[in-house]
């Protein structure tokens, strides 16, 4: 890792999804074989003539540069062709928003993504960043929404849906800590379950769009054939158009976008909870 980058104007959060997506990918690229996962950083000066393909898409100027690479099985050309489309996955349901997102994030940071792979050969993702002419800030410290009340306890519970069991942990703790009760499920058939049982408990039900088995559309529709009048927000790492074509406004109370803030989360619950 280079000592001395230029710094960048970005969003931490969203730049830790990016890594922690790119490395998850890179290590389960290796299966159950032995090999090497790589990350590395780098300063580099874009020109015009250089970085092949990723060149129309960035301006010429100070770059920092992610490289996640592994030595894996490596991908077919249709495969590359597709695998930053939302949805596309060569892996459980579920799982295909990850290179999506990421692609979005970079692109919205003002960046690009380029990936080299061949079947037998590993594959290498690199990310561009445009530099900026100020220090780097330090960000050791987070601040949280103001507007959340940190006090102060909500009526019903609330139904946490998502398979990623790091972030439901965590969520589910923060809402805890702010005055909610909360009832978790890993996946759509648990949420199902749970919601069946307890749904008189249930206030509102904080619903992760891509989940392993049930889709977040089976279980929305589930759950409002045990209680039509429910009240959803929907998550995600994409955007809401993206994410929940399908999806009426008059069908959800809210959506919020991953990664969030636990002081925009808390906002939004306790103004679907009071409405």
């Amino acid at each position: 890792l280079c000592k001395s980058l230029l710094a960048i104007r970005a969003n931490a959060a969203q730049i830790q999804q990016v890594v922690m997506n790119l490395i998850t990918n890179a290590s389960e690229a290796l299966a159950e074989k032995e090999g090497v996962v790589t990350v590395t950083t780098a300063q580099v000066r874009l020109t015009q003539d250089a970085f092949g393909k990723i060149t129309p898409n960035l301006a010429a100027g100070d770059y920092v540069q992610l490289e996640v690479s592994d030595t894996g099985a490596g991908m077919t050309e249709e495969t590359q062709v597709r695998i930053f489309d939302p949805f596309f996955t060569t892996k459980f349901t579920g799982r295909g928003m990850g290179l999506a997102a990421v692609q979005g994030i970079i692109r919205a940071h003002g960046g690009a993504i380029n990936l080299v792979s061949a079947p037998g050969q590993g594959t290498r993702f690199q990310v561009l960043l445009p530099c900026i002419n100020q220090p780097a800030r330090d960000g050791s410290v987070i601040v949280e929404s103001t507007q959340a009340s940190d006090t102060g306890s909500v009526t019903g519970a609330v139904l946490v849906v998502e398979d990623e069991e790091t972030l439901r942990v965590a969520v589910s703790r923060t809402l805890r800590r702010k005055g909610f009760s909360v009832i978790e499920a890993s996946d759509g058939v648990a949420a199902v379950d749970l919601f069946r049982t307890r749904n008189a408990d249930i206030g509102v039900v904080l619903l992760d769009m891509t989940l392993p088995g049930l889709s977040g559309h089976e279980v929305f529709a589930k759950l409002r054939a045990i209680r039509p009048d429910v009240k959803v927000v929907l998550t995600s790492a994409y955007s809401r158009e993206m994410a929940s074509p399908s999806f009426n406004a008059s069908q959800v109370r809210g959506f919020i976008r991953k990664p969030y803030q636990s002081g925009d989360l808390v906002q939004l619950l306790r103004d679907v909870l009071s409405a």
